[in-house]
């Protein structure tokens, strides 16, 4: 997710908890529980599951790791930090 910030997954839940004012955890598993819980509750194919967990442990090891420019480059508009963000898409969530 392109933005102006780096944020961890457990910091990006503790911004919903806050904003919500619920809790939000984000919970770790093993990449053959992500796998499993991808092609369970998601409905992916193996390969499409096994492929959305190499992402993840690749940005959770900060393969993913900088900001970028390019939404104010290409639109003119500054991006919002998550929290702006979430304290206006607050009703979605509840």
């Amino acid at each position: 997710m392109l933005g102006p910030e780096l944020l961890s997954l457990d910091q990006v839940a503790q911004i919903f908890t806050e904003v919500l004012g619920r809790p939000v955890k984000h919970i770790r598993l093993a990449e053959d529980e992500r796998v499993k819980f991808f092609q369970e509750k998601s409905g992916l194919i193996a390969s499409t599951a096994a492929f959305m967990t190499w992402l993840e442990v690749r940005t959770a090891s900060g393969g993913e790791e900088h900001t970028s420019d390019t939404v104010e480059k290409y639109t003119g508009i500054k991006p919002k930090g998550l929290r702006e963000w979430v304290e206006e898409h607050k009703k979605v969530f509840e």
